[in-house]
């Protein structure tokens, strides 16, 4: 569901300009001359700065549902209502009026296997690679896009779970993205319409779909000649190549090359390919958080 989120322009019920977040672990910067340019507020997960005249707020609608504890529990479509209900009873924020400049998508889902497993096997997103973070708290991957990063990590291990819990979400960076795939989201209310987030929802599952991955269960002995060699080239995720610069020709051959694929995981897996599991996952899970 929806948690990271930005906006450059917050407004305030009835013009209110001294809002009413709490003033925990603030910060004042000035010019030197006792002119304050720049104040910035934390609370439970969200972050209110004023610069001038104008307001910014950013973080996790997660977290601060759940008072800055933590966001890998489920988080459903009336828990995000309830969110923006409170962000405008208590703190004031006009949310029809305060327009969004970027929001965050996604899932946390329990797998039944390591998700280190099915990180280590992207190979691409639409021609590009994917970067890689990786520490003892971290096992992150993404794939930067103009107007959007698709984000695929190791919640269990970000926060020392027993459970295997993998999260995917989408940053969207421009929100014209959004307008493209026809999904009118602009302000902090429209986050309150069920049929956005139904769409937002089938966005998500459109874009794990175009994830290309190898699979750990496929058979590779059980290959001809010819289809090894294809294999092996295009499990190279150097092979590809970026969409955003392909020409028309080159796009259709990576269609035709990712069909054909996608053929052989579904004919020489063991049992259903990973991805496709989690995909079905994700539409399951969408479904039951929007419900509830």
């Amino acid at each position: 569901m929806y948690d990271g989120f930005g906006s450059n322009n917050v407004k305030f019920i009835d013009g209110v300009t001294n809002n009413t977040f709490p003033r925990n672990k603030l910060i004042n910067i000035s010019n030197g001359e006792g002119e304050l340019l720049s104040e910035k507020r934390n609370h439970n997960g969200l972050r209110i700065s004023q610069k001038s005249k104008y307001y910014r707020l950013n973080g996790s609608l997660h977290l601060f549902y759940n008072k800055g504890l933590q966001n890998y529990d489920e988080y459903s479509f009336s828990n995000i209502c309830e969110t923006i209900d409170l962000l405008v009873n208590e703190y004031k924020i006009d949310a029809k009026n305060t327009m969004l400049s970027n929001i965050e998508f996604g899932l946390n889902i329990e797998v039944p296997f390591p998700v280190s497993l099915i990180l280590n096997k992207i190979i691409m997103f639409q021609g590009n690679t994917f970067s890689h973070k990786k520490d003892k708290k971290m096992n992150f991957r993404f794939c930067e896009n103009t107007h959007y990063c698709v984000k695929i990590y190791d919640k269990g291990l970000q926060h020392n779970l027993i459970k295997h819990l993998l999260r995917f979400e989408i940053k969207v960076k421009k929100m014209q993205f959004l307008k493209k795939n026809r999904i009118p989201l602009k302000s902090l209310e429209d986050l309150k319409i069920r049929e956005n987030c139904e769409k937002v929802g089938v966005l998500l599952n459109k874009i794990f779909k175009e994830i290309l991955f190898e699979e750990f269960n496929f058979i590779e002995s059980q290959l001809s000649q010819k289809d090894l060699i294809f294999y092996l080239r295009v499990i190279n995720p150097n092979y590809w190549i970026n969409s955003e610069i392909a020409t028309k020709a080159e796009k259709k051959k990576m269609q035709r090359e990712k069909y054909r694929y996608k053929s052989l995981l579904e004919k020489h897996c063991l049992e259903k390919p990973n991805s496709y599991a989690i995909s079905e996952r994700i539409s399951y899970q969408w479904s039951k958080l929007l419900k509830s």
